[in-house]
Formats: C-alpha cells, sequence, structure tokens
C-alpha cells in the first residue's frame, strides 16, 4: 500500500506490547494507529527515541490537517486553543507550555486546575464557546497512563472526549466541535522510575512537537 507524504514506504503492522492495538509503521521509531466510528477518531502517533523528530512534526501536523478537513475547518475559521493542567506540577503543564509556544492568528489560553482557580473547566469552556462564537475547541492536556513505557512517547489526537475530574468535555457538552491533543505524562501508580529532569525534558519535547505542529498548519 503506497502512502502519501510521510507514507513513503510499504507500511508494517506493528502490535504494540504495552495496548491492544495495531501500529502502522512510517520509518525506525515513528509509527501510527486509527482507530475510527461513525462519530469518532482517534490517531495515536508513537515514536522512540532517536527518531527524526521533524518527520514526527510532520506527522503531528498531517494528523491534525486530517481531522480539520473532516470537520471543514481552515485558517479563517474561528479556533480557540486551550491548554489545561497545573503549570506548577512537572507531569501536568504540558498544556500550558504548549500554549505558550503556539504563535497564530486564532485565540489560545490557558486554564488551570478548579483547585487553583475554583472555576469549573467545562463551564468555563462553554461560556467561552458561546461568547467568542467558536468554530472549533482544542484541548491540549497531560493524560494519565499505566504504562511506563508510554510516559512522553505518546501523542494521541482526536475528536472524542476528554475526562476532566467527573465532568465530560466533548462536542456535545461544550456545543461546538472539539479536538483534544494529549500526551500520557501521569502515571496512574506511583513508581520512582522516572526523574523529575526526565519529565521535564519530555513535556518541553512534546510541548514543542505539538505547537510547532499547529503553528505550521495555522
Amino acid at each position: 500500500m503506497k502512502k502519501q507524504g510521510l507514507y513513503l514506504e510499504e507500511s508494517t503492522r506493528v502490535k504494540d506490547s504495552n495496548k491492544e492495538e495495531n501500529y502502522i509503521k512510517i520509518e525506525k521509531g515513528l509509527y501510527i494507529s486509527k482507530l475510527s466510528s461513525k462519530k469518532e477518531k482517534i490517531i495515536t502517533i508513537k515514536y522512540e527515541e532517536g527518531v527524526d523528530i521533524e518527520n514526527t512534526i510532520r506527522l503531528v501536523q498531517d494528523s491534525i490537517n486530517e481531522l480539520l478537513k473532516e470537520m471543514s475547518i481552515n485558517k479563517n475559521s474561528n479556533i480557540l486553543f486551550i491548554g489545561l493542567g497545573n503549570k506548577e506540577v512537572s507531569v501536568d503543564k504540558l498544556g500550558y507550555l504548549t500554549i505558550e509556544k503556539i504563535v497564530t492568528n486564532q485565540m489560545k489560553i490557558y486554564k488551570d486546575t478548579m483547585k487553583v482557580t475554583n472555576i469549573n473547566t467545562l463551564k468555563f469552556i462553554k461560556a467561552l464557546v458561546k461568547e467568542l462564537n467558536i468554530d472549533l475547541v482544542v484541548l491540549i492536556d497531560s493524560l494519565n497512563t499505566k504504562e511506563i513505557n508510554n510516559i512522553g512517547k505518546i501523542i494521541e489526537i482526536s475528536n472524542s472526549k476528554l475526562l476532566i475530574g467527573e465532568d465530560v468535555i466533548s462536542k456535545k457538552t461544550i456545543k461546538a466541535p472539539l479536538i483534544t491533543i494529549g500526551v500520557p505524562l501521569i502515571l496512574e501508580e506511583e513508581k520512582l522510575i522516572i526523574t523529575k529532569e526526565e519529565i521535564n525534558e519530555l513535556v518541553e519535547n512534546n510541548s514543542s512537537i505539538i505547537s510547532l505542529s499547529i503553528n505550521r498548519l495555522l
């Protein structure tokens, strides 16, 4: 099967040892998986240490663009980028750092946790959508994972939902099209395996990959 863009070589399906999921090998150390239903699409990009970072950025860019086209969203659309998390916590500052690096003509804002702001995230997003007449909301946040090998090595892009506490952030609940971009950085079980310095580097690298993908696209 011939592929466009980055997909230049014959595809190879690779079974991920940590998830019941098939990946297509793009090149050595770079893989992609797509899961689709009638209403949702989840694109998962996995990259390993030493992979060509430019190719990773292009793959993330192409994946975001794929969802934008399906939603009929373009540069002239009214897009709101929202970074979620807690910028004072290393594993949870992906949203903050990415928003800081996004440089487009679109709107962007960082929303800290309810514990810090005392503002409900779902109500916050719904209010902005209504007030600013938003065509698309893009949420960026750190994700939980049970697998140490997934930390900082996967970028998930979807038009599905995001769970924030007991709230469900979705197209239905915010009354606007939604794209979520997340990176597993938070271990669900405490394991003192990765140092703070390593986490900071992973968060910094992933925020750069995501922001550059967005900047080049929009």
